[in-house]
């Protein structure tokens, strides 16, 4: 079976958490963390007016609703939920500011609460009324009693008023004639007001509270209502509101944790109004059968519906489908966001977020539906044509990296929101793991800003982004600007490590800017101008209001602490964006950006890799050069470009492709070796710098037979083990094979499912240059994950191929083939045994061959392994080591608490690597028993301090190669921390050219028990090794040549103090013997050590001095 590290799909995160199953966030594969840079400081707390502060850290459930807003007057409304205390129910919360008296009511901080004392009230929106009052709505309590949440829109009974009527409700008897089950209530209803013909009409959507399953897996689905009502307040009450119209049976929900209600706008220059909504694709019903729901809840396009007559329930279009995705070619699959708006000259808009798909994707095995790679669409009738907004397409690779992910249901954006101000469009979102920097905010990226605690969901913190379009078109968007600019990596709010936590997210904007260029008075802090660094500031008479959450902890903790983190007190931040102008400029993207390992190319021929130059920007991308760069010195030119478009326009048809050529006209031609590139093809544009300059880059590129990585697994029954090809195991902590006991039922804890997270053999060597100036070269595929860096081993394709078979006493085995170092002069053979016999079912042994291909010997060599251990603790693989026998083990830690209830405690829980022996071919052709049982040596190391030494993440060679020759014998380390253990077989060592060396190591885990047991797994595994894979030989005795070394001496001498310790044995202190064989002088068939042995020790030290018996 496959492995590899698992990526997380954004719908089904809620699942994971609930489950316990989201993998902890302690390794996987590092990146750098991104620093802000000197041009574009960061913020220490984001921009903006400070209106109140919540607990409520879930403010909307997609789609993105309107939570500030104005009409007829220049006062600007504000609603939200509140929750001033830990304590308190959330309830309605209302502010509105008036610019023309320089006045709140009631007062920032404070606010109005807009229901009674005992009342609950959540996800509140709303609009502003002709008489320039405010109807909000969201559901509460008010209808059937506490904890029983349905509809309630309230209406403003005075301006500047904290005064609200009781306000109105769908009755269930009317909205549950369009439900699949009539007792369920609605939920996240969303308001529009329209003023036509001197009629005030408010619109109205629901949806039904609760998915109902389709008897498809995880497809389900909420019919979404519509409903209207005449009048500027509540008075007709809620017999007069007219409706349901079933808008749609199949608004999609993503499984049983999103609800998506859509979004309604109304002109307010026609009689139109318009839903925009997510809608299953036909195909995701097409495939269930052949594909499962799995894949197919990913597969979503937006529908809208349209009213040409103030929302006339008779008259509404019927189910559009917008963007008519193909599954034949690439295209793309939407997510749940969905925002819509009428302009103010009439045309419809909506925005939404969408994933990439490719070409026949229901038949791509390799295309992965729910990946948080993603970006911001628009389409209009203005043109009936889709424009990218922004594109957050980062790649499969980020999902698998250090970051977790921000709120439920969002990919890398979410939450969009768009208005209209001064002729153009401004559209709002959050931005989580900004690979690429935005606003050249980042000096690299963003991939890691993350709060320091939780695991791989809900932890990354949110940015406030914009981006405004050229015209009322949309067709051309300037590149994103980042409002709130707060890099907080590494934070915990909860706990004060680590600093205060950043993650802005759920911004609304209001529908329309206003002319502010009247008699007002303005707080100050909430006027933004993001016009860019250096250029005059904005000078217009506009600007357009929004709203964000400074949230203190990602994930939204109001729905579920445990699940998403816990609750912090967020200010609700108000920003009056300056309406500027786009700014005019080309960007510059291309894909593919990498190549290298396992792609290659034989030796004599080259290969063309065709790449797509993307211009996302709004006027012509011009390509100004083409700079190659070549890391790899082969003595030959090999690497080229061919067809680079001299520019890339703008718009619909905004690419054009190049192709780079690698091993030009085959220059490389050395059959039976295995050449490495690595260089970069720099394309130079006059996008604005610094992204002005994008690479290609190639690492690792192979010219010869190379093999790509095959992944497997062994597995005893009891325990598993993730191998693959290239020599790494535990696939990253891919969770359920890492020598853990949970796939088997074992393990009363279901998350204890990493014990050996990561490991690989190590290969390093000192290479003398000059003297006293010496490179060490290293081989090791530690966190590879699947990947080739240059240190990586690589299978190659022209010796043994990897095999799985059934080995000696029905062993389950895996063989690796045949894999290569840095320059392809060593190779390396792995073969793992896992028994699956009673009493060794706790033990793989591992067999490891290195060899010479080059015909050359090889010194200064130091060869082992190192591994990653994550024994299950309390805290995120928090362990301490010791030492069994001559083993270092790894042992879990109970530092907060005694266990998972009703379960074993951490600290019974210990894995180790035990050396078996050793022996190079020609030990073994002169002697088919020889075996070395001691390594070199075997220390413990704290795996934060290794990695940050690490330029590769992975291992420091020149630390290692110091720490290991120093550390002969066994070797802990005093830290309580994240661990990890070297092995060291040789050190300093010459590898002759015909020579091989074999090694034999046993993996071992114990799910409760203590070291003793860890000692008797390593000599279980030594007694199978023996008879299985040594037959004949005595290779595992720790007694060496003849007996008599009772005191276990280190040069195995016999003299009176073994005497001594043999008395003290048997008739004094009965201390047990290091080397119980070791006592056994007289040679007993059965091993016993009684008086007998004492009377032949007497007799060899001082009486007829004969020899001891042999080591049996």
């Amino acid at each position: 079976p496959k492995h590899g590290r698992k990526p997380i799909s954004w719908g089904e995160l809620v699942d994971l958490a609930a489950a316990g199953k989201l993998e902890k966030r302690s390794h996987n594969i590092r990146r750098s963390i991104g620093t802000p840079s000197v041009a574009s400081p960061n913020n220490a707390t984001p921009p903006g007016f400070e209106l109140v502060s919540t607990y409520n850290d879930d403010q909307y459930w997609p789609s993105t609703p309107r939570l500030v807003g104005s009409r007829t007057t220049s006062d600007v409304h504000f609603v939200y939920s509140d929750k001033p205390t830990l304590g308190a129910n959330p309830r309605y919360g209302y502010l509105v500011y008036d610019p023309v008296a320089a006045s709140w009511t009631p007062f920032p901080g404070q606010g109005c609460t807009v229901q009674a004392s005992d009342g609950e009230g959540w996800y509140a929106n709303m609009d502003v009324l002709p008489n320039g009052m405010v109807v909000m709505t969201g559901i509460d309590d008010a209808q059937f009693g506490t904890n029983n949440l349905d509809n309630h829109t309230i209406y403003q009974t005075a301006q500047h008023s904290c005064f609200w009527g009781t306000g109105t409700v769908i009755p269930q008897s009317k909205y549950n004639l369009g439900f699949f089950d009539p007792t369920h209530q609605t939920q996240q209803p969303r308001v529009e007001v329209q003023e036509w013909m001197g009629d005030t009409i408010v619109h109205m959507i629901v949806i039904e509270e609760q998915p109902t399953e389709l008897g498809l897996g995880d497809l389900a689905v909420n019919p979404l209502e519509y409903f209207r009502k005449f009048g500027p307040t509540d008075d007709n009450g809620a017999d007069l509101w007219e409706g349901p119209v079933v808008l749609d049976s199949v608004n999609r929900s993503s499984g049983r944790q999103f609800i998506n209600t859509g979004s309604i706008t109304a002109s307010r220059v026609s009689p139109k109004v318009a839903v925009a909504y997510t809608h299953y694709h036909q195909e995701a019903f097409n495939h269930i059968a052949t594909h499962g729901s799995a894949q197919a809840r990913y597969d979503v396009e937006i529908y809208r519906q349209e009213n040409d007559s103030i929302g006339d329930p008779g008259l509404w279009s019927g189910p559009i489908n917008t963007t008519n995705y193909s599954r034949v070619v690439a295209s793309q699959t939407a997510f749940i966001d969905a925002q819509s708006l009428y302009d103010s000259e009439g045309f419809l808009h909506i925005v939404w977020t969408a994933g990439n798909t490719v070409d026949n994707v229901y038949d791509d095995p390799d295309y992965f539906w729910g990946d948080f790679s993603n970006g911001i669409w628009h389409w209009t009738d203005r043109t009936g044509q889709i424009s990218k907004v922004y594109d957050a397409n980062w790649g499969l690779e980020f999902n698998t990296q250090v970051c977790g992910f921000g709120d439920p249901g969002v990919g890398y954006v979410g939450q969009v929101s768009i208005g209209e101000c001064d002729g153009n469009l401004y559209v709002i979102f959050s931005q989580y793991l900004d690979a690429l920097g935005s606003d050249d905010f980042l000096a690299n990226d963003g991939i890691d800003d993350c709060t320091s605690v939780g695991d791989r969901g809900f932890s990354a913190n949110g940015e406030i982004e914009m981006v405004v379009s050229s015209t009322l078109d949309g067709s051309l968007w300037d590149a994103a600007r980042n409002i709130t600019k707060t890099f907080t990596a590494g934070c915990d709010s909860l706990l004060g490590t680590g600093g205060q936590c950043e993650a802005e997210h759920e911004a609304s904007i209001a529908r329309y800017g206003t002319d502010v260029s009247g008699a007002f008075t303005w707080p100050g802090t909430e006027y933004l101008d993001m016009t860019p660094p250096g250029d005059p500031p904005y000078a217009g008479n506009f600007s357009i209001n929004a709203v964000f959450l400074e949230d203190h902890m990602p994930g939204p903790g109001f729905r579920d602490t445990t699940q998403y983190n816990g609750l912090t007190l967020n200010p609700l931040r108000w920003v009056r964006l300056a309406c500027v102008d786009p700014v005019t400029a080309p960007q510059i993207r291309i894909l593919p950006d990498n190549a290298g390992y396992p792609d290659h190319v034989d030796h004599g021929f080259d290969t063309t890799i065709t790449v797509t130059i993307t211009n996302d920007g709004n006027t012509a991308l011009n390509i100004l050069g083409i700079i190659i760069e070549e890391d790899t010195q082969t003595g030959v030119q090999w690497l080229d470009t061919a067809n680079v478009p001299a520019s890339v326009p703008a718009g619909a048809s905004n690419t054009a492709t190049f192709g780079i050529v690698i091993n030009k006209n085959g220059a490389i031609n050395n059959p039976g070796t295995l050449v490495a590139l690595t260089g970069r093809v720099r394309i130079v544009s006059d996008a604005p710098s610094p992204k002005d300059t994008v690479n290609f880059e190639i690492t690792n590129f192979i010219v010869g037979p190379v093999q790509p990585v095959v992944n497997d697994t062994v597995s005893t029954g009891m325990i598993a083990l993730a191998v693959t090809s290239n020599g790494e195991m535990g696939d990253v902590g891919v969770g359920g094979a890492n020598l853990d006991f949970t796939a088997s039922g074992q393990d009363c804890d279901s998350t204890a499912d990493i014990y050996l997270f990561d490991g690989s053999p190590l290969m390093i060597q000192a290479v003398t240059l000059n003297p006293g100036d010496s490179v060490l070269n290293l081989g090791t595929n530690l966190y590879v994950g699947g990947f080739g860096p240059s240190y990586a081993f690589k299978p190659v394709a022209d010796r043994q191929l990897s095999n799985h078979f059934v080995g000696p006493d029905g062993s389950d085995a895996f063989f690796t083939g045949t894999y290569v170092n840095w320059d392809s002069s060593i190779a390396v053979e792995q073969t793992y045994y896992a028994p699956t016999t009673a009493g060794n079912d706790d033990f793989v042994v591992v067999e490891t061959r290195f060899f010479p291909i080059d015909g050359a010997d090889h010194s200064n060599l130091m060869l082992g392994d190192v591994i990653d251990w994550d024994v299950p603790a309390d805290s995120n693989a928090i362990n301490v080591s010791g030492i069994a026998g001559k083993t270092v083990y790894i042992q879990g830690v109970d530092s907060v608490n005694a266990n998972v209830p009703g379960c074993v405690p951490y600290k019974s829980r210990f894995a180790a690597n035990g050396f078996l022996g050793m022996y190079t071919s020609s030990e073994f052709n002169a002697d088919n028993c020889a075996n070395t049982r001691d390594p070199w040596g075997m220390y413990a190391a704290n795996n934060a301090d290794e990695n940050q030494l690490a330029p590769n993440a992975a291992v420091d060679s020149a630390h290692v190669w110091g720490e290991a020759e120093a550390k002969t014998g066994q070797w802990t380390v005093p830290d309580t921390n994240d661990l990890r253990a070297y092995t060291t077989y040789q050190h300093g060592f010459t590898l002759a050219a015909t020579e091989t060396l074999t090694v034999y190591t046993a993996l071992t885990s114990v799910y409760n028990g203590t070291a003793t047991d860890v000692e008797d797994n390593i000599r279980n595994a030594c007694a199978w090794y023996q008879t299985n894979l040594r037959p004949g030989c005595a290779v595992c005795s720790c007694c060496q040549g003849s007996t008599g070394n009772v005191n276990n001496d280190p040069g195995d001498i016999t003299d009176v103090a073994d005497l001594t310790a043999l008395i003290d044995n048997l008739f004094i202190s009965f201390t047990p013997l290091v080397c119980p064989e070791e006592g056994n002088i007289n040679g007993d068939p059965g091993n016993v050590v009684d008086v007998a042995d004492l009377t032949a020790l007497i007799d060899h030290l001082f009486i007829s001095f004969a020899p001891t018996a042999p080591c049996q």
